[in-house]
């Protein structure tokens, strides 16, 4: 599997990933860490537990890596879960909705990381 490939399957936009890292070699060299960080772990630990200020530090964190490296089909997600976390934020956001996101993350990341692992492994 190529990295085009696998931005395809993740739902990344390939092109911009190009544009801020260059190569393949590099793109290759950051997405296989994605799966690494506890990142989202730490989101999904403080949101259930209800403990907003954490789980808004992970998402923006998690925001900046998706970002970074053009995972837009995380991006769509975590991006707006973020500013609904943010204190004295100017979205508001229920916890409904934001519990909506949280259930569409915890099905998506976890596919996302299987598929980077395998690349990874190739």
């Amino acid at each position: 599997m190529t990295v085009k490939e696998l931005y395809e399957a993740i739902g990344g936009n390939y092109e911009e990933a190009t544009m801020r890292l260059m190569n393949d070699t590099l793109i290759g060299k950051f997405i296989v860490k994605l799966p690494d960080g506890d990142t989202f772990d730490q989101l999904v630990e403080a949101f259930e537990g209800g403990r907003d200020q954490e789980a808004f530090e992970a998402a923006h964190a998690l925001k900046g890596v998706c970002g970074n490296l053009s995972v837009t089909s995380l991006s769509n997600l975590i991006n707006p879960l973020t500013e609904g976390l943010r204190p004295g934020g100017k979205v508001e956001m229920s916890r409904e909705e934001m519990t909506e996101l949280m259930d569409q993350l915890k099905q998506l990341y976890p596919d996302i990381v299987s598929k980077i692992r395998s690349f990874q492994e190739q």
